[in-house]
């Protein structure tokens, strides 16, 4: 498993479909991509913690190579291969997972239900076990997608470069840093998924 440079993870055939062009547009220069089908099935747990129906992860062999010069070409195809994508999760003519809060605890969402997409993530291989994950919202336009991608990409070179400082623990979560695009700073924040929570 840790052979590959990029695993897919889905859950329908539909899915696999779209994710089957995002495969043909990254698959070059070497590149290992591990694709694997997973049941649907209800979830339990922090919404924003859960995996989404698809998942597309980043490991660290990928930026190994990423950060390498014949790696830079590659990063190209990767930015355009996920900037395609979303046509195919986000939009008014998408269809769209929702969550269903159990009857015992109906108000625990009240405040950030639905805001980020259960339909797509991207995630990536961070130290000490760690996993960053990218929260992407339901409601998005399109330079707002193309920055959350660009800014999301840049960091993750920056980190792998040792040029961003330690992340705090309060930011932690299950082995999980979560992250979303600031539009109105233009900038990567880190997530608290427990803040909202009453």
């Amino acid at each position: 498993m840790k052979e590959s440079n990029i695993f897919i993870i889905y859950e329908t055939d539909r899915e696999k479909k779209i994710l089957n062009d995002f495969v043909t547009t990254v698959n070059k220069n070497g590149i290992s991509i591990t694709m694997e089908e997973v049941p649907s099935q209800p979830k339990m747990g922090v919404e924003w913690l859960m995996a989404t129906a698809v998942v597309i992860y980043l490991a660290k062999p990928y930026f190994n190579s990423f950060l390498s010069e014949m790696g830079k070409d590659h990063y190209q195809l990767l930015k355009k291969g996920l900037l395609d994508l979303k046509d195919c999760f986000f939009g008014d003519n998408v269809a769209k997972r929702v969550l269903i809060p159990s009857s015992s605890s109906p108000n625990k969402l009240k405040d950030k239900s639905g805001k980020y997409s259960l339909d797509f993530s991207i995630m990536a291989e961070a130290n000490n076990g760690n996993r960053f994950k990218l929260l992407i919202p339901k409601e998005i336009t399109n330079q707002e997608y193309t920055n959350t991608i660009t800014s999301f990409l840049m960091f993750l070179e920056k980190y792998n470069n040792n040029e961003v400082k330690e992340i705090p623990n309060e930011f932690i979560f299950s082995k999980t840093i979560l992250l979303s695009y600031n539009s109105e700073l233009d900038k990567l924040e880190f997530i608290n998924p427990f803040a909202k929570i009453k």
